[in-house]
């Protein structure tokens, strides 16, 4: 099993240097905001190391939509929510439903606009 290992480390590598774009095509649908998400000088303290790369995108649209920073996001969750859904097993994805549940409230009793629900 090492060997697989480190072929797919290698191959991984060789898809994040871009050497394989032109075997893979185009860029994933949010190629552009990993980017963005990488250069932006805020970029690690909107980071949430216990969530994926997608989730902390999905997080990042919440937090742009609600004018708010995903650390404000994160911070209130862990005030509101109860221990049980802070549970390690259980508390990225609880997160991640807290984020998208307070932004389409946000946006259902604020009128932000049809623009910007074709954001999210």
């Amino acid at each position: 099993m090492p060997i697989a290992s480190k072929t797919r480390n290698m191959l991984e590598g060789l898809i994040k240097e871009g050497s394989l774009k032109w075997l893979l095509g185009k860029k994933s649908y949010f190629g552009e905001e990993f980017e963005e998400m990488e250069n932006s000088p805020s970029a690690g303290k909107n980071f949430i190391r216990e969530l994926s790369p997608v989730a902390n995108l999905v997080v990042r649209r919440c937090s742009k939509i609600l004018r708010t920073s995903s650390s404000d996001l994160l911070e209130s969750f862990n005030q509101e929510a109860s221990d049980s859904m802070k549970h390690p097993s259980r508390y990225a994805r609880n997160f991640l439903e807290y984020c998208c549940f307070k932004t389409r409230l946000g946006l259902i009793f604020e009128d932000h606009g049809s623009n910007i629900q074709e954001q999210f």
